[in-house]
């Protein structure tokens, strides 16, 4: 798409030691996770929102340096400019206009844009006061709901080159610079591009270089081990903000980026995309899917976490961004309805592609849907589901499967138990549970809990059936059969993992069928 060269923004991209001397006054200032949580009290720095200015306000109201830079950074409220000098290190408010981060006028230090602290570093992005002005088209986004969910999805194995592609204000580079020789954040928002350098900058981050294109133009030729993506996937009718609006029909971003990245990809390599995609009436998602991935050379794994009908798509987007146009919403909707029908869009999908590049072999599709919780960091669930799904292509036979050894994942946990029910107490269906991660659920028979609860490791499933069958009066080859299509379910959504795994509980790999 195209884009506007609004991007005018000094932030000290040529004074490296005033970029330094910055960061070592918001250190001094105690403007980190931790400073900022204590004062507001809060689970997450990037929770607060305009309901929480009142109380925040109040909880920030003595006169101390880190209490100033909240005001002005996370609650956008100014600070007198006497006051910003005296509390503040010196030289810092100069520093701070000097980068275009804040204004002096009236009296009174703005903040121009975002700096939030999270974990180890310091993000600089646009305040939501962009989305009003007349230079709404470059906005860059901060950390938001979708930067967190592909954060916590990311693979964390050590990587040789990793890139962020549409990196925004570089968020996802910054975390994969922690467990990657080099990174690379690049980005079609020129805007976004000088925010993300200036973000490397501020963190100190020498392993990262940003650079400016459209999709994969800027690394023709390199090959990643890691690629992350949170592309402007909206699907849009118009071409309005660049983190939103590809200019792309329909979903065919998120289908270009996923026909493309195995020319950057080395082999093994993993890409994972953040994404929507559109299905027709009557459509089965999956199925809309699978024609993408065809003749990449890529094994696919979609986990597909939420979906809309498009009336409410378009109703939930258009209101996200149009903060001064209320009375404008009918007709954008209409629009945007118009559009869906004219190319057929009747439901719109929310999820995650995730890739691995695999030639030399037939590759695999997958499609789920996630489940309901997701539960901190999920790297190592999607390192080990590529892994489990390799054994499920390759185990076909109940007899594969029933050679295996299995052990329950350290995470399950299965709730049994009673309830009250007519004539007293009634015993409960035992469910199993994951309680990090990718945290599926499901209810399970007390055979297949006592299979699992035989499961060490030691034992194959064909010997655990021979001691299981005679407690429920069985014949143990009547029993496989059933047995080892549950298996197969457990295996797929972590709650049992196959003996492929190393003392670590990360895969080793797979190489071959014996038990």
């Amino acid at each position: 798409m195209d884009s506007t060269r609004n991007d005018h923004i000094p932030l000290l991209l040529d004074r490296p030691d005033d970029i330094r001397a910055l960061r070592k006054a918001l250190d001094d200032a105690g403007f980190n996770h931790k400073g900022v949580l204590d004062v507001l009290g809060a689970d997450g720095v990037t929770t607060f929102g305009d309901k929480d200015t009142m109380v925040c306000g109040w909880r920030t109201r003595e006169q101390t340096a880190l209490n100033a830079l909240i005001r002005m950074f996370i609650l956008e409220a100014p600070v007198p400019v006497d006051s910003a000098r005296r509390l503040l290190p010196q030289g810092t408010v100069d520093l701070l206009t000097d980068a275009g981060l804040v204004s002096v006028g009236d009296g009174q230090v703005t903040a121009s844009m975002k700096l939030l602290p999270y974990e180890n570093f310091i993000f600089s992005f646009d305040n939501r006061r962009r989305l009003l002005s007349d230079a709404s088209q470059d906005y860059v986004m901060g950390l938001g709901k979708s930067t967190m969910m592909l954060s916590n999805m990311t693979v964390r194995r050590p990587s040789r080159l990793t890139l962020d592609l549409g990196c925004g204000c570089g968020f996802q580079a910054a975390m994969a610079s922690r467990h990657s020789g080099r990174v690379v954040a690049s980005d079609l928002n020129p805007r976004a591009v000088r925010i993300a350098k200036f973000n490397a900058a501020l963190n100190s981050l020498d392993n990262l270089e940003c650079v400016e294109g459209d999709l994969f133009r800027p690394v023709e030729g390199r090959l990643f081990d890691l690629v992350v993506s949170n592309p402007p996937f909206v699907i849009s009718p118009e071409r309005k903000y660049a983190y939103r609006d590809s200019g792309m029909a329909g979903d065919d971003v998120c289908r270009k980026i996923v026909r493309e990245v195995p020319s950057v990809l080395a082999e093994g390599g993993i890409c994972q995309i953040l994404c929507n995609w559109a299905v027709r009436k009557g459509e089965d998602w999956r199925e809309r899917l699978k024609e993408w991935f065809q003749d990449t050379g890529c094994d696919a794994w979609i986990l597909s976490s939420d979906s809309n009908e498009a009336s409410v798509y378009a109703s939930t987007w258009i209101r996200h961004t149009e903060l001064r146009e209320t009375e404008k919403y009918a007709r954008q909707f209409e629009e945007w309805m118009e559009y869906y029908e004219s190319i057929g869009i009747d439901k719109v999908w929310f999820g995650f592609i995730m890739m691995r590049k695999r030639t030399g072999a037939a590759c695999w599709y997958r499609a789920e849907v996630s489940p309901e919780k997701i539960l901190g960091d999920c790297g190592d669930d999607v390192a080990r589901g590529f892994e489990f799904r390799d054994f499920l292509e390759e185990a076909k036979s109940d007899e594969d499967i029933l050679a295996r050894r299995y052990v329950p994942s350290p995470n399950l946990s299965i709730d049994a138990g009673h309830f009250i029910g007519q004539g007293g107490w009634v015993e409960r269906t035992p469910r199993l549970r994951l309680s990090q991660g990718i945290a599926h659920e499901g209810d399970i028979d007390p055979i297949v809990a006592a299979v699992i609860s035989q499961c060490d490791g030691e034992a194959t499933l064909f010997r655990i059936l021979q001691e299981v069958a005679p407690r429920f009066s069985l014949d143990p080859a009547v029993l496989a059969p059933p047995t080892c299509q549950v298996v197969r379910t457990l295996v797929e959504r972590g709650f049992l993992l196959p003996i492929t795994i190393g003392d670590d509980g990360l895969p080793l790999q797979h190489t071959s069928k014996s038990g």
